[in-house]
């Protein structure tokens, strides 16, 4: 969904990775582990600038983004957070 609605603008190019950890929660030590994996393996595997990359998350995934924001500040330019809590 979220790279549709980049795709109407031709001059804005977004690779939009969709992490679902079912059962696995971020502040975890797996959780962490596998969204790490990931990371490197999408920054592996395009070409990104790192001082543009941004998260968003929903829900559980709310809470996940701002753990990751947490643990890793200096990765994003910016994170977004729907129907989230942080405790």
């Amino acid at each position: 969904m979220l790279a549709s609605y980049f795709s109407r603008s031709k001059s804005v190019k977004v690779i939009a990775v969709d992490f679902s950890g079912k059962g696995v929660a971020m502040c975890s030590y797996i959780g962490d582990v596998a969204f790490n994996e990931i990371y490197k393996d999408v920054f592996s595997n395009f070409s990104i600038d790192e001082n543009k990359v941004l998260m968003m998350g929903h829900s559980n995934g709310g809470y996940a983004t701002w753990a990751q924001a947490q643990i890793t500040p200096d990765r994003y330019i910016a994170i977004g957070l729907k129907s989230s809590t942080m405790d």
